[in-house]
């Protein structure tokens, strides 16, 4: 399984474009709490030891930044394995 997210944003009030931004990829367990995944900083995350019983239901989302600003999350992505 593979995400693959990207940001795009405009400053309000120079109108400029910002394109280097950071990224941090979060895993929500069915335990019900978001964790920061290690080492899954790029624009993309992928994970290949998925089981049904232990990975079904779990959510990803990744949090964009630019410099120190914490710009936002993405919606939550819902992982079905059967």
């Amino acid at each position: 399984m593979t995400f693959t997210a990207s940001a795009l944003g405009i400053g309000r009030t120079t109108g400029q474009t910002y394109s280097s931004f950071t990224y941090q990829w979060q895993k929500k367990g069915l335990d019900g709490g978001w964790q920061d995944i290690p080492f899954a900083t790029g624009t993309s995350v992928t994970d290949t030891a998925l089981t049904p019983g232990t990975d079904n239901g779990n959510q990803y989302r990744v949090r964009a930044g630019c410099g120190s600003t914490n710009i936002g999350f993405s919606r939550a992505a819902l992982l079905t394995v059967i």
